[in-house]
């Protein structure tokens, strides 16, 4: 194994700039989006701060999220405003890339962790199966908590090794660090407290307090930022812990399901071939299983449970593998050639699979009806036949006009409105729509803009 001084001259700058290209291209390819939290957890707030109009969904009546990712997506969003662009397709371009760009970095981190443990072949494998999964690259350029937290999870796990293996002041308080950021860009990021201060604390007790202090930094400056945003210390962090208590506001809201409903998802995510390494990989337990395994049991205990909170499972199931993977390839003989045509064959339906293949027309086309609707020039008001979260917000109509959603059949002879969204095919008669002066004006797939006459 080449030591820490040799591999850190060498900085797979290939495998980010490979690692980039796929999330952006993915999140380019497929656009719409992946999750109403990329909106409106994100992309809604980011637009308030930059021009003051944006969906203010429940989450930020409740107080249940802090302002650090909104804060940051503002920057770009205003620059792009003060530069002249209106149009959304483009101010959400500089995020994707800022996000792409943040995942390559994790992606960095991952191959450090996998080479001073497993070698730098096996580095190599990891990093580019993680760069081009399909199932992690359909979040990777995402403006969405679940994926933004793992850069920092991974640069903590890397960290947290390093202090386990030399007695280097500074790794410790590094891993202390990155799991704070973690923390902050995601609340769930707490359970991995657990397995890596566990780990300083019972192999390296004194990197503790380093550890200790650079987590305390991060949650510092969260204090700070919720006192400075919602005007008391961890008001975020309070109220989101409430909320997500086994009988709280989640479960009522939004339902529970058996510890079991995660199996059929997980394999239609995870890279399955990895799966045999993985099981081989037990005999020999890391940092990166306790972190596994500690975030498996907190997302099956807890009752409410989503598909996008298994992403962090993604990049720990490739660290547990990578090793036991490559001594499988060179166990079993399998020649560079052989890699050479299958790796290109394999990206390439990663890719696919991650951005055409999937199901995402829907929301693509409601996002590009709402985005026709906002550079009409006779647009003063939109109704929208269905909840907000069917829709692509502000964000995407980049308006300041008055919106109406759910039931709009007794608005239909308002004059404030002049464009329907039918986000999945018309609801109301054709005849009845005519006769109140409305007439189609645009349609993709089962998406429609009515226009008033």
């Amino acid at each position: 194994m080449a030591s820490l001084d040799e591999t850190a001259s060498r900085t797979p700058w290939a495998l980010f700039g490979a690692s980039w290209v796929v999330a952006m291209g993915v999140a380019v390819v497929a656009r719409g989006r992946v999750h109403p939290d990329e909106i409106f957890q994100a992309l809604e707030p980011a637009h308030r701060l930059a021009f003051g109009t944006g969906e203010v969904a429940w989450e930020w009546v409740a107080g249940l999220r802090n302002w650090l990712v909104p804060g940051l997506l503002a920057w770009p969003l205003r620059l792009g405003g003060a530069l002249g662009l209106r149009d959304p397709r483009l101010l959400v371009l500089p995020l994707w890339a800022l996000c792409a760009a943040w995942q390559a970095s994790g992606t960095l981190f991952l191959f450090r962790y996998v080479e001073e443990r497993d070698g730098r072949g096996a580095a190599w494998l990891a990093g580019l199966l993680h760069a081009t999964w399909g199932g992690f690259a359909i979040y990777a350029a995402r403006t969405i908590g679940d994926a933004l937290a793992i850069p920092a999870l991974l640069a903590s796990l890397c960290f947290t090794a390093r202090a386990l293996r030399r007695d280097v002041s500074g790794d410790a308080l590094s891993a202390g660090a990155a799991l704070g950021l973690a923390i902050l860009l995601r609340y769930p990021s707490l359970v991995f407290a657990l397995p890596l201060g566990g780990a300083i604390f019972w192999r390296r007790p004194r990197a503790l307090p380093g550890f200790v202090v650079g987590l305390a930094l991060l949650i510092g400056a969260l204090a700070v930022l919720d006192r400075a945003t919602w005007g008391e210390a961890f008001f975020s962090l309070r109220h989101y812990l409430a909320f997500n208590r086994p009988g709280g506001g989640a479960v009522r809201g939004y339902g529970a399901e058996p510890w079991w409903w995660y199996g059929g998802i997980f394999a239609g995510m995870a890279p399955l071939p990895l799966l045999y390494p993985f099981a081989q990989s037990l005999r020999r337990p890391g940092l990166a299983h306790a972190c596994f395994f500690s975030y498996l049991a907190a997302v099956e205990l807890h009752p409410h449970k989503e598909p996008r909170f298994l992403l962090p499972l993604l990049p720990l199931l490739t660290l547990c593998s990578a090793g036991e993977a490559i001594r499988d390839l060179e166990r079993w003989r399998v020649r560079r050639p052989a890699l050479r045509w299958l790796g290109p064959i394999y990206a390439a339906w990663s890719l696919a699979a991650a951005s055409v293949l999937l199901p995402f027309a829907l929301d693509r086309n409601i996002v590009d009806a709402e985005i026709a609707a906002g550079r009409d020039p006779s647009l003063t008001g939109l109704l929208v036949a269905d909840d907000f979260w069917a829709t692509g917000g502000r964000f995407y109509l980049h308006r300041d006009v008055p919106i109406r959603y759910g039931k709009v059949q007794a608005a239909l002879r308002d004059r404030a409105f002049s464009h329907l969204l039918f986000p999945s095919g018309p609801s109301i008669p054709d005849p009845a729509l005519a006769a109140a002066g409305w007439s189609r004006w645009w349609r993709r797939g089962a998406c429609e803009v009515w226009k008033r006459r």
